[in-house]
């Protein structure tokens, strides 16, 4: 979900209360699968700093459309992926 904010009028030109209902469900489905519940391991690290971000560069980078416009491509993880790149962007230098 990506949002915008007027700084002039403090509107949002997206429903927050939406995105963080998606945020919630988000969180609960991985619990539910315990993948917040332990310790990352070493395969799903791997999964992500060498398969998830050089994925993520080549499609957002690098895509453009048939008329040259850059086009945005939704990608989604597999779980531990989605859970790892999550906290990455909450504490991206830790």
């Amino acid at each position: 979900m990506s949002c915008s904010n007027d700084s002039k009028s403090s509107n949002f030109s997206c429903d927050l209360v939406a995105g963080a209902k998606l945020h919630r469900l988000f969180l609960q489905t991985l619990h539910q699968h315990d993948i917040t519940t332990k310790r990352p391991n070493v395969e799903s690290l791997r999964r992500y700093s060498k398969l998830w971000l050089p994925l993520v560069h080549r499609n957002y980078l690098d895509t453009k459309d048939a008329t040259g416009n850059l086009e945005r491509r939704s990608l989604v993880p597999p779980p531990d992926v989605a859970w790892m790149w999550h906290c990455h962007r909450l504490a991206p230098y830790r």
